[in-house]
């Protein structure tokens, strides 16, 4: 019986990958000029899929853009020459230096208006029965303790220079989901934290808000460009495109999105919150 429910299984899922459609990508791009014009922004992970697309929009909305990233000479090279670009290489699993990056960063344009947490690690093939306890502090470190410190360093700059600046950060679906891995923990507890920092900074007139993507056309997993954007992962059938987030993360950093604060807003096809894997 075991036998005939694996085979019958297996002629499903034959059959279901034959009928797929090969959805190709469409960049949903939106500018909205001047709109962030006069702020500086830095956005850690910059040279990632996501916060690659973050910078750009950015960029195109008028902003200065801080870009960190652990190989600044490298990650400049994928992007064109611009003059309000500028690129600082700093790695989040080690946090020894982060005062004097960030003031590096504050003297390149002179301030720091919005923060974007972009930077983030995960392991593929990670068994909870298995995990080492130096791969499950590396993730955490990165994900969670990096974004932690980055936050309260910039927010206290804030506070003391009297900016009424933003703070995003970017999380996972994976974070609405049951949590046995390392990067599910980092995500879920991402989620508490963005409440929690909105909460202890609002006085201060500092906005804080998230987005927990869902699976997100990106070479982290292993998308190239002219690759189909079909998935399994939600009912959709397709994946986000790093343009979608980025259009989000425009708005809330701007004063659009001035009154939205504590939100983590999944961007993923409804997985993780009504569709559980």
């Amino acid at each position: 019986m075991k036998i005939v429910n694996k085979i019958k299984g297996l002629l499903r899922w034959v059959i279901k990958e034959s009928n797929r459609k090969e959805i190709r990508p469409i960049i949903p791009k939106v500018t909205i000029p001047n709109l962030l014009k006069g702020k500086v922004a830095i956005v850690m992970g910059g040279g990632g899929g996501i916060g690659k697309a973050i910078v750009n929009s950015f960029i195109d909305s008028g902003c200065q853009v801080i870009v960190v990233s652990r190989n600044a000479e490298k990650t400049k090279t994928s992007f064109p020459k611009h003059e309000d670009l500028a690129f600082l290489s700093f790695d989040l699993s080690d946090l020894s230096s982060l005062n004097e990056m960030m003031q590096h960063a504050i003297g390149i344009f002179g301030k720091i208006d919005i923060l974007v947490n972009s930077a983030g690690t995960h392991t593929e093939n990670v068994d909870f029965w298995t995990v080492s306890e130096a791969e499950y502090d590396r993730v955490l470190d990165i994900n969670l303790k990096g974004c932690y410190f980055v936050s309260r360093q910039i927010a206290i700059y804030m506070k003391e220079k009297g900016i009424n600046g933003h703070i995003l950060n970017i999380s996972s679906s994976t974070g609405g989901e049951p949590s046995w891995s390392p990067y599910r923990i980092s995500k879920r507890a991402l989620e508490g934290l963005t409440l929690g920092m909105a909460q202890m900074m609002q006085p201060y007139g500092i906005v804080v808000n998230g987005i927990a993507p869902g699976e997100v056309a990106t070479s982290l997993i292993n998308w190239k460009e002219g690759d189909s954007i079909d998935t399994e992962h939600n009912q959709f059938g397709r994946m986000s495109m790093p343009e979608e987030v980025a259009n989000l993360a425009l708005f809330l950093v701007s004063d659009l999105g001035n009154m939205v604060t504590g939100q983590m807003i999944y961007m993923s096809g409804g997985r993780g919150v009504y569709d559980i894997r």
